[in-house]
């Protein structure tokens, strides 16, 4: 696992944006960070900022993945795992609060994002923020799924969901297009035609998801809900609504040309009594 020096390093342009964003709204020397599935791709690293990592897998788990070859990414360019995650209530087992949580491209793969973000907002300090950034499905392989509303989030929650049921998994590969972030910025014609070349019928993706349910698997790795920028502000006011959550929509940032993600920030609410005082 990656334990990097202080040396010059070159960053995606991807991550060099968030970086920019990030510095643009926090000393970064001077806050404490947290990093959710960073992998081989941290926001900032180690002997840049106070920053602790976050993942399902320990560092021993992603080099046995390795050595099977189930991961793509080079095992030497992991971020060392601080705190591993496979219980959906984790915040108990992470004894730190933090100024600063990053999850890039993590929300859409959690079969609950309400108890998700109620966890995270347990580790945030009074004046924390969440930092999200999202694939819009605008961009994505998920360009013809319809976008997660509240209901289908609440749904999640009071259901107690750990892994996504067997409809949404088989809508995930049933509306599956293989269509890169190039595609979606280029020529419409062209990409009508790849969205027109299905890789899954409604059985086969039954089946596939079956597949998943019957192998009791954990750790489903699929988009269980889907956002977009257009829709995420109108989203989050239903979810406020609901009273589950003591965060706040501080910003949302549209998606870059030739980019598939946009970003939001959260910060934790403050108390009408202590705002008042």
């Amino acid at each position: 696992m990656s334990n990097p020096s202080s040396v010059k390093r070159s960053f995606p342009t991807i991550v060099e944006r968030r970086r920019r964003y990030i510095a643009s709204k926090f000393p970064v020397t001077a806050v404490k960070m947290l990093e959710i599935g960073a992998m081989d791709m941290p926001t900032f690293h180690p002997d840049e900022a106070a920053i602790f990592f976050m993942d399902y897998f320990s560092d021993e788990e992603f080099a046995n993945l390795a050595a099977r070859n189930q991961i793509s990414r080079p095992l030497e360019n992991l971020m060392h795992v601080d705190f591993v995650t496979k219980r959906k209530h984790f915040a108990k087992d992470v004894q730190n609060s933090f100024d600063v949580i990053i999850a890039a491209h993590v929300i859409e793969h959690v079969a609950d994002p309400i108890a998700w973000l109620r966890e995270l907002q347990s580790l945030l300090t009074e004046t924390g923020r969440i930092f999200l950034c999202i694939p819009d499905r605008r961009y994505t392989f998920d360009i013809l799924r319809r976008e997660s509303t509240p209901f289908d989030l609440l749904r999640a929650f009071r259901s107690d969901a750990t892994v996504p049921d067997i409809y949404t998994i088989a809508e995930f590969f049933y509306y599956n297009r293989h269509v890169s972030v190039a595609d979606c910025w280029g020529d419409p014609v062209a990409l009508q035609n790849k969205i027109a070349k299905k890789n899954y019928s409604v059985n086969s993706s039954m089946q596939r998801a079956q597949a998943m349910i019957v192998g009791e698997e954990v750790h489903v790795n699929v988009h269980a809900t889907v956002y977009s920028y257009p829709t995420f502000a109108s989203l989050w006011d239903g979810l406020t609504e609901t009273g589950l959550l003591d965060l706040d929509l501080e910003d949302i940032v549209d998606a870059d040309r030739d980019s598939n993600e946009f970003w939001v920030l959260l910060n934790r609410r403050v108390p009408a009594s202590s705002a008042s005082s």
